[in-house]
């Protein structure tokens, strides 16, 4: 499945604590897998400032933003990755 990266905004998002972090994307994954199912699977999130930046694996760019949409985060913005990741030194 392709990967995608969303951004997300979250106001204080940088000064959630490990658990809270963890409850959101908990209450975010159950909300959207009973809707969206397998189409869409969450993969990682980074905590930048006042934002998530997520990357997700999904069958195309619609089931991503339904999963953006039922877990009731918007994504501000969503990027098709292409390629394998790559380590930069």
């Amino acid at each position: 499945m392709p990967t995608f990266l969303i951004r997300r905004a979250v106001p204080s998002a940088g000064e959630l604590t490990p658990q809270q972090l963890r409850a959101l994307s908990t209450a975010s994954n159950a909300a959207a897998r009973a809707h969206v199912g397998a189409s869409a699977r969450w993969e990682r999130t980074f905590v930048a400032g006042d934002h998530l930046v997520c990357l997700y694996r999904a069958a195309s760019e619609a089931h991503v933003r339904e999963h953006a949409r039922l877990s009731g985060y918007v994504a501000e913005e969503l990027r098709h990755l292409f390629g394998r990741p790559t380590h930069l030194s």
